[in-house]
């Protein structure tokens, strides 16, 4: 399932953003790689377990306010390249272990709950791409790409503005 997290990553190893153009061509973007990934509020069946089984990726599990609803909770991620992590770093076993993180979090989801893994980005203010992931408590997932709108919009006139 985390593949499907990947094919929206633009580069895998983009890293920070600058604030100062490039002195060879004003034209140069302002930002190299900026990604956003979070998950809205939902509902888990326990928080304490759920904070654990995230504690090795680098995910920030954030409490929504009590008032709107017991054990809600909000997930952001802090990797380097801001993307949903696919894995992490056992130092015991000195090893790369790769996670499917829709199955983790389904599996700590109340019933009824559905999560919506959101990431988007953009590369030089010239290329900008998003993915939503969702993943109920039984583990059935749907995908939307915002390349899909180039798709819908064929259906709505013959000039659709190119993706360059």
């Amino acid at each position: 399932m985390h593949s499907a997290i990947q094919e929206a990553h633009l580069h895998k190893h983009g890293l920070g953003l600058s604030t100062r153009p490039n002195t060879r061509n004003v034209r140069e973007s302002y930002v190299r790689l900026q990604r956003q990934s979070r998950i809205e509020h939902i509902v888990v069946g326990d928080v304490a377990a759920f904070t654990r089984a995230l504690a090795h990726l680098s995910i920030r599990v954030m409490l929504a306010l009590e008032a709107v609803a017991p054990n809600r909770v909000y997930l952001v991620a802090e990797t380097d390249h801001g993307t949903w992590p696919s894995a992490y770093f056992d130092e015991e076993a000195n090893a790369e272990v790769e996670v499917d993180l829709l199955t983790l979090i389904a599996t700590h989801l109340a019933a009824g709950e559905v999560a919506v893994l959101k990431e988007a980005g953009a590369e030089k203010a010239s290329y900008v791409g998003g993915v939503a992931l969702a993943v109920n408590a039984n583990g059935q997932t749907a995908k939307v790409d915002l390349d899909e709108i180039y798709r819908r919009a064929e259906e709505l006139g013959p000039h659709v503005s190119p993706d360059v």
